[in-house]
């Protein structure tokens, strides 16, 4: 695993097929570990997953298995925050059109560099900064 950037993906909000559009041509994943939160209901195609695991560094797939209303969100949101405390010195971007992981970033901003946390949206079939 990459110690650089982490890009933690909430699958509910970013489907695999819109993020690999969105990262195709895009600088981010260099140095980067992506890391794919899914639940049972989300489509994986084989296709897609290969075409990430060629772009980025490093792919993991967490499949959760649990039910209830922000479960993964909250699955993400602990993930993040095992992360955080574990490489200091890395980079972490929500990926996630639910704009309630602004929340999550509040207490890990309050604690390193505001620049080490933030979510990003995809747009137009971009990834875009939301904070």
């Amino acid at each position: 695993m990459s110690s650089g950037n982490f890009y933690l993906v909430d699958c509910e909000n970013v489907s695999i097929q819109t993020l690999v559009s969105c990262v195709i041509d895009s600088p981010v994943k260099q140095n980067a570990t992506l890391i794919l939160f899914c639940n049972k209901k989300v489509s994986l195609v084989k296709r897609e997953l290969d075409t990430l695991e060629v772009i980025f560094e490093s792919v993991l797939f967490e499949l959760i298995d649990v039910q209830g209303k922000n479960a993964l969100d909250s699955y993400l949101s602990v993930s993040l925050g095992l992360l955080a405390a574990t490489r200091k010195d890395s980079h972490f971007s929500v990926v996630s059109n639910d704009r309630g992981f602004l929340h999550t970033l509040l207490p890990l901003r309050a604690h390193a560099s505001a620049n080490h946390y933030r979510l990003m949206a995809v747009k137009n079939n971009k990834l875009v900064n939301i904070s």
